[in-house]
């Protein structure tokens, strides 16, 4: 369950992008016993400072396209980001269910 998730990069950004154009982002999950349903998968796209912290301009969710195998499901959307320049992207994970008063109430997140 949670503690095993693990996601890897199935197909990223460009090196390069024009102003105006979009890129599919796709994100290989291992599972690990949940469902697709039982987390969020997130693409943020921001700046990051020159103290290097990251700042947020948008997050996108990513939805569940397809299963590889029995563990692995690939989340994926098309994004086009609003801001022109330098864009960083960052993906997160965390469980996701109906009945949780906030989205962030367990208390677990996975960077890529």
């Amino acid at each position: 369950s949670w503690p095993h998730v693990s996601m890897r990069l199935a197909e990223g950004p460009p090196n390069a992008l024009t102003a105006g154009s979009g890129f599919k982002i796709s994100i290989a999950v291992q599972l690990q016993g949940l469902v697709p349903d039982d987390l969020c998968v997130e693409a943020q796209l921001g700046s990051i400072t020159p103290t290097g912290e990251f700042t947020v301009i948008e997050e996108h969710p990513l939805r569940a396209t397809e299963s590889v195998h029995d563990q692995e499901t690939t989340f994926s959307a098309m994004l086009t980001p609003s801001a022109a320049g330098l864009v960083a992207l960052r993906i997160r994970a965390f469980p996701s269910h109906l009945h949780l008063p906030h989205r962030f109430e367990m208390g677990r997140m996975l960077w890529l």
